[in-house]
């Protein structure tokens, strides 16, 4: 019994985690949580730029931007060639920590899928440019978000935790698989037990019951 309540406890904890409650099923696998992991928008000077949570900033290893429609075209790219901290990106002119690998001779459409690749995974977002106002990024409403608004975004939809915690991150998948072990070892092992005891059971009285 006590290994049947520690299943139902573990299958309990994990659907009441921060990180699940925020993320939903993007606590399981790499997608587009509420806030999202980067988007496009314009700098106050109306450059086209892109942005990353700012909690990831440092770690992510390559961009890439392509369109939504099928087959997927690649629009922008941009590796990682030392390390420090590249949050705001102005495709034009991108930091010294990245280099351009990849340019369309084309614009930026109204909408776009962003790539982000990080130690533990890709991240994948998707962002628009119709109608974004300078200094803002295509999210979260009619002429998008500040970037001051786009950070609180992510710290509060645990973007961070994401990828800053692994145990966190992989915790709701195991937490379910754990109960579901525990449960069917202590079936099997109250049915291994019930077998012993009517083997002991035929033992003692193997004269009455042959």
């Amino acid at each position: 019994m006590l290994v049947l309540a520690a299943g139902a406890v573990a299958i309990t904890a994990s659907m009441f985690l921060p990180l699940v409650a925020a993320a939903g099923i993007c606590a399981f696998v790499p997608c587009d949580p509420g806030p999202k992991d980067a988007a496009v928008g314009y700098t106050q000077a109306g450059h086209v730029a892109l942005v990353v949570s700012p909690c990831a900033a440092d770690k992510f290893s390559r961009i890439r931007i392509f369109t939504t429609a099928a087959p997927k075209t690649l629009l922008w790219g941009a590796g990682r060639v030392r390390p420090g901290r590249a949050q705001v990106i102005a495709l034009g002119t991108p930091p010294p920590q990245l280099t351009v690998d990849a340019v369309a001779d084309v614009s930026l459409p109204g909408q776009v899928q962003i790539e982000v690749s990080y130690p533990r995974g890709v991240a994948n977002s998707w962002s628009y440019l119709d109608g974004v106002h300078r200094g803002h990024f295509g999210v979260f409403g009619e002429g998008g978000q500040s970037l001051s608004a786009f950070n609180r975004q992510a710290r509060a939809g645990a973007v961070c935790a994401w990828y800053r915690r692994p145990v966190a991150k992989w915790w709701p998948a195991i937490a379910p698989c754990l109960g579901v072990v525990l449960g069917v070892s202590a079936f099997l092992r109250r049915r291994r037990s019930q077998a012993s005891f009517d083997a002991a059971l035929r033992r003692v009285f193997a004269d009455v019951f042959p």
